[in-house]
Order: structure tokens, then sequence, then C-alpha cells
């Protein structure tokens, strides 16, 4: 939480996660947008070595969610509200990898 006792408190708004559309201020720093994802999708981000990979959080009914991020087996799984929230490594000490499925709505 962000004090309102700061010389810049005139500069702050109320901001709702997701809203659509980007502000003119921000896009106008921007080279390009990226399209692949809507405007505001809120994601999880995992980042292994040098690569990283987005998982959007509205997927809760694909998860568990798997990939590959820079040679590092992930899996993304859900809080208890179905929202998509922690990632983790999928390899065993042993070198196994292991896959996650949904089975009668439990991972």
């Amino acid at each position: 939480m962000i004090s309102n006792d700061t010389p810049y408190s005139n500069s702050y708004r109320t901001v709702s996660l997701g809203a659509p559309g980007l502000g003119t201020r921000f896009v106008d720093t921007l080279d390009e947008i990226d399209d692949r994802l809507p405007i505001n999708t809120l994601v999880i981000g995992v980042l292994a070595g040098s690569e990283a990979i987005a998982f959007p959080l509205d997927a809760g009914t694909q998860s568990p969610m798997q990939a590959d991020v820079g040679g590092t087996p992930v899996v993304v799984l859900e809080s208890g509200d179905g929202t998509p929230s922690l990632a983790y490594h999928r390899a065993l000490s042993d070198g196994r990898i292991l896959d996650f499925e949904r089975i009668d709505g439990v991972v």
C-alpha cells in the first residue's frame, strides 16, 4: 500500500486489475503492442534461465498447465478459487519428469 502522505499523492488514482484499455501515457512509451493476448490479461510469469513464459490467469479450466521453460519442465497449479497461482519444477532429483492431469476435478 502506498502512503498518501507523499509529495506525489496528487497523481494517485484507483486502479482495477484487468481494467480495459491502456493509458495514453503508457502507450506512448511502447514501440509496439504485443497482441498475443487481450490487453490487460493477467498472467503468472515463469522465468527459467534466460527464457520466460506467461500463463493467463483466466485459464483455470486448463489447469494443470505444463510447459518447458528454458529447458526446465514446469507446471502451473491453481489456488483454491481456481485461479492459476503457483509454478513448480516438474523434474525429480533422479531425472524423472512428472506429468500432471486433472481427473474428476482433482490434480
